[in-house]
């Protein structure tokens, strides 16, 4: 039976000796205060490095039920979405549901944000590319943004183009009293 339960793993912060631990330290403080997350574990017990502090600190991974449930975004669609390399599943549960982090909820709004401007997704592939190698991947936005100008401006033209055509035929419209053979209709006929 399938149930939306958070599932509770351990994330482990590699700190400096120098570095101050505060004495409760939540996720947030531990990431201001240590190097990046290098391990995550499914148990409480750590060993200790007498050369690092090691913290411990709860990190609740999310099912895909649930993240589609709170994210209103399909199951099937964030299955897609990691397929294509656009999410990461941090891990699986038992039975094989996919397990997510909290970043999944910022990474679906703008994979979403980034769609509704006319970004493809192989686009949206490459600027979150670009931001998990620890770039901001505003340049590389401003770029696409500028071509999707270009490519409005483009099709614009060209429905102008149309819409001069559209009028022209409409306005020389007249009623057709006798149809030639082999056409279906002479006024859209080519000549």
């Amino acid at each position: 039976m399938h149930t939306d339960k958070p599932s509770v793993f351990i994330r482990v912060y590699r700190c400096s000796p120098s570095q101050k631990i505060s004495d409760s330290p939540d996720d947030t403080s531990l990431k201001k205060e240590c190097d990046r997350s290098i391990d995550r574990i499914k148990t409480r017990k750590a060993i200790p490095n007498p050369k690092s502090k090691m913290v411990l600190a709860q990190e609740t991974l999310k099912q895909i039920g649930l993240v589609a449930k709170e994210s209103g975004i399909a199951i099937k669609t964030i299955r897609y979405y990691e397929e294509l390399g656009l999410l990461k599943a941090s891990d699986r549960t038992e039975g094989g549901f996919r397990l997510f982090n909290s970043n999944v909820f910022a990474r679906l709004s703008f994979i979403k944000r980034a769609q509704s401007l006319g970004l493809s997704l192989l686009e949206i592939k490459e600027l979150l590319d670009v931001h998990d190698q620890g770039d901001l991947p505003c340049d590389h936005i401003k770029a696409k943004l500028n071509d999707k100008i270009a490519a409005i401006a483009y099709q614009i033209e060209q429905l102008q183009v149309l819409k001069l055509e559209l009028e022209g035929l409409l306005s020389g419209w007249e009623s057709v009293s006798e149809i030639p053979e082999n056409t279906i209709c002479p006024i859209i006929d080519p000549t």
